[in-house]
């Protein structure tokens, strides 16, 4: 009874585990084998016989014009060998001498023959050896030293303007106040300095005060200003100024004033920071947006700058021209922070009357230009739409109103403030002219001619 149970006592084995694992990598790097074998016959008998089939080569190879040792005279014939020879060092030469070109160098290049070990001629290309550039920090030197040079002499011809107020404190005591701008030279006559400044800083003063660029102090006059520009002309007698100073001192030429472009490059001269005796380098930035004053139009020129509420100066280009003068009273930097002036060359006729205290022709107009294609896209008569007229203007007592575009004056076809100002200084104060306006009524614009007497300011 018992042997038919015994095997019950035996014990089972159990089967280790990486064994079982050691199998499947087995037969999976045998699979592996089998199957990189198979590819490698398929690249190697197969695949090259298809693409030969598919896909038959052309024998002719391309020149590309490399040299005999290289292949390039492959199938040629022996006698031509010395001709292709001189003919390729030749297109060699000639294409290094194209490239020496293009570089940029100062010196043409050479070319010189010499036979080889066959008693061919081959030509080599002798080369130059190129200059030396100068370093970064030379050029730099050398910007500076132009700069300082430039500010050297227009600083001649500035001055610094000072306005004093005197006033009263809590105790009844007088204490003065004074406030700097800077000023430019433009003219001596009748034993006088003529200096352009901003009517800012003498306007309501007690004393006006110049110092120039010696350090050197003279009491100056006022002349008159320019309520349009901001400008002014302050006079200071030669004979209060010390002699060392005359003979340092001297008048901007008024002949070097250029238009300013795009992209030049410019100096700042003055107190375009808002302290004195600073300097700075930039570039002109715009020059065709239009200001709009009262009769005229400025162009304005903006620069990259910086600039204050309390700045002033002048704007020079690399060969010392005068470029710009700094109207803040006009021009306001507060929301840029950037420079912004008035075209010198627009001003010259201007100063010359301040100078000679003269009166402007004065109209009372103020306005935007109506261009052809704005004329065209609103129906607007093409002239100068008015805006607004000046209270007891001559252009308000005569009846020209807010909406009336201006086209012509006497003969002249009017289309810009510009010329609208140029053909009122035609005339002087006092004098009457035929101004002719459009006005807008229920069937259109109709021409409505005003006879007007011109007055000075």
């Amino acid at each position: 009874m018992n042997d038919k149970y015994d095997f019950l006592k035996e014990q089972v084995k159990k089967q280790k585990p990486y064994i079982k694992w050691l199998k499947r990598a087995g037969a999976a790097a045998f699979s592996a084998l089998i199957f990189s074998l198979v590819v490698l016959l398929v690249m190697v008998f197969v695949y090259p016989r298809l693409d030969r089939a598919v896909n038959p080569k052309d024998t002719q190879q391309v020149d590309l014009g490399m040299s005999s040792s290289q292949g390039g005279n492959k199938g040629q014939p022996e006698e031509d060998l010395g001709q292709s020879k001189t003919e390729e060092s030749s297109q060699i030469a000639e294409s290094e001498a194209v490239q020496s070109e293009l570089a940029g160098e100062s010196s043409q290049v050479q070319t010189s023959t010499q036979p080889d070990e066959k008693g061919d001629t081959i030509a080599s290309v002798v080369t130059p050896e190129p200059e030396e550039e100068k370093t970064t920090a030379e050029n730099l030197d050398k910007l500076s030293a132009d700069i300082i040079e430039v500010a050297k002499t227009v600083r001649k011809s500035m001055a610094m303007v000072i306005g004093v107020t005197e006033d009263k404190d809590w105790f009844n005591q007088t204490y003065e106040n004074q406030g700097q701008l800077s000023g430019l030279i433009v003219a001596f006559q009748n034993s006088s300095y003529y200096i352009l400044t901003e009517y800012r800083v003498v306007k309501d003063v007690n004393r006006i005060m110049v110092t120039f660029v010696d350090g050197t102090t003279s009491e100056a006059r006022f002349v008159k200003s320019d309520t349009a520009t901001g400008l002014a002309v302050i006079r200071v007698d030669a004979n209060d100024v010390p002699k060392s100073t005359r003979q340092t001192i001297a008048p901007v030429e008024m002949k070097r004033h250029t238009m300013a472009k795009q992209g030049e490059a410019v100096l700042a001269i003055g107190s375009p920071m808002g302290y004195a005796d600073a300097m700075a380098a930039g570039m002109v930035t715009s020059v065709d947006n239009l200001k709009s004053v009262t009769d005229n139009a400025y162009h304005i020129l903006y620069t990259d700058i910086p600039a204050c509420e309390d700045g002033s100066g002048i704007l020079v280009d690399m060969d010392g021209g005068i470029v710009g003068i700094m109207a803040q009273q006009l021009l306001d930097t507060r929301e840029l922070g950037m420079m912004t002036c008035l075209p010198f060359s627009e001003l010259v006729e201007s100063i010359e009357k301040l100078c000679n205290n003269e009166k402007m022709v004065y109209l009372g107009v103020n306005g935007q230009d109506i261009s052809t294609t704005v004329s065209g896209k609103t129906g607007i008569p093409k002239g100068i739409w008015v805006d607004s007229v000046d209270n007891d203007s001559p252009a308000m007592e005569t009846g020209i109103q807010a909406g009336d575009v201006i086209v012509k004056i006497g003969d002249a076809q009017i289309s810009t403030l510009k010329s609208l100002h140029s053909v009122l200084n035609q005339n002087k104060p006092g004098d009457k002219i035929t101004l002719y306006v459009m006005r807008q009524s229920v069937e259109g614009y109709v021409e409505v001619p005003f006879e007007v007497t011109v007055s000075g300011r």
